[in-house]
């Protein structure tokens, strides 16, 4: 079996206000400006079959995580990588230290065996899947999504489902999903339908999950010369579960982004965002945070309405920066992220970044509790 092994390491200090709101919906206790110096220490093998087996895929990951600060600050965060998912029928993890500011996790990441049968095509056990077109803003990508922002997009963890898989023809291809959680109403059931028309790639997913159900489509392409992208999905609305909901059946979330070519290896884009769960003041912020999709980890923001601004720039072969900008329509708030990235050599990538929150404090704004941050992310494959 071929065996791919890679070294995480996150080090960065947040300077942020921290607020105890959980306790609470209207009782917001501030208690002033922290200081947090986290670090997020990934160690993790990897190991596909080779052409001559069948499709196994196994992986294993240690976690190592610290923090200066025993409890969360409120607000939004910027997150390193992905996170472990409800969707997992056991944990299959070993937790030797969970105490406050330090967690050592050995986490079995991939577990899967993939085969085909006449032209369908099989995937069973612990994998990773996306779903959708999102870029910046996800709406589709309902089961272990990326937050806006994470640092770490190279790789996911995985969920435990079983995936079939058939291509129609050549433009189009069916997938059917049944993801596992210890509690049934938990889990999932999705069926999601490509289509390429003309220059559109498009991306159908309807289903259930976690007794949701929804529709949406993604897409991404050109009309005419201009790249477009986005997402489109109603959602059923649960009332003891969606906390400000306001007595509508469904929930709309719908996103459309446009980019540009710069020159060469330049690019800027733009993307709107607009969901009903969100909430359209900033005093309703603790109970979107308790509500289900933020709760549940399919959703990360907590009001209704964003603008995102991305520019991108290949300075070089090793060098690369951006910058990205995410603005509240609803609170006036925003948050910055320049990123720096350098490729030492085959093995070695080293990203300096930096995020910074603007807007009132205190949870007058959803972004301006966020505070200043700093840090440096590498990775090394072995």
């Amino acid at each position: 079996m071929n065996r791919i092994g890679a070294l995480f390491l996150l080090v960065f200090l947040n300077t942020a206000f921290c607020s105890d709101w959980r306790h609470s919906l209207r009782n917001v206790t501030q208690r002033g400006e922290h200081r947090d110096l986290r670090s997020d220490t990934r160690l993790r093998h990897e190991w596909i079959a080779s052409e001559t087996l069948d499709g196994l895929d196994l992986a294993l990951e240690w976690s190592l995580k610290t923090s200066s600060l025993a409890s969360p600050a409120a607000g939004f965060r910027l997150p390193a990588s992905g996170a472990s998912s409800a969707f997992e029928l056991h944990h299959l993890s070993l937790n030797p230290i969970d105490e406050a500011g330090t967690n050592l996790d050995l986490r079995l990441e991939r577990f899967s065996y993939s085969f085909s049968r006449k032209n369908y095509d099989f995937t069973i056990g612990r994998q990773p899947l996306t779903l959708g077109r999102g870029r910046w803003f996800s709406i589709l990508d309902i089961i272990n999504p990326f937050a806006p922002g994470a640092l770490d997009t190279t790789y996911k963890p995985g969920i435990d489902a079983l995936t079939i898989s058939r291509s129609l023809s050549p433009t189009e291809d069916l997938q059917l999903i049944a993801a596992a959680s210890p509690q049934n109403d938990d889990g999932a059931w999705l069926v999601r339908y490509r289509q390429l028309i003309r220059s559109l790639d498009l991306e159908w997913v309807a289903g259930t999950f976690r007794s949701r159900r929804l529709i949406g489509v993604g897409y991404e392409g050109e009309i005419g010369r201009q790249p477009i992208f986005g997402e489109l999905a109603l959602f059923e609305v649960l009332p003891q579960k969606d906390l400000l909901n306001t007595g509508d059946s469904t929930a709309f979330s719908g996103s459309l982004g446009l980019e540009w070519l710069l020159g060469p290896m330049e690019f800027l884009s733009i993307s709107y965002f607009y969901q009903d769960f969100g909430a359209r003041s900033p005093q309703d912020l603790p109970k979107a945070w308790l509500s289900a999709p933020i709760a549940q980890n399919w959703g990360f923001l907590g009001m209704r309405s964003y603008l995102h601004l991305g520019h991108s720039k290949t300075l070089d072969l090793k060098r690369s920066v951006s910058l990205n900008a995410m603005f509240n329509l609803e609170d006036e708030s925003a948050i910055l992220q320049p990123r720096l990235t350098w490729i030492l050599n085959q093995k070695t990538d080293l990203t300096f970044w930096a995020f910074h929150g603007l807007g009132k404090s205190e949870l007058q704004s959803e972004f301006g509790s966020s505070g200043t941050g700093i840090g440096l992310f590498l990775k090394y494959y072995f």
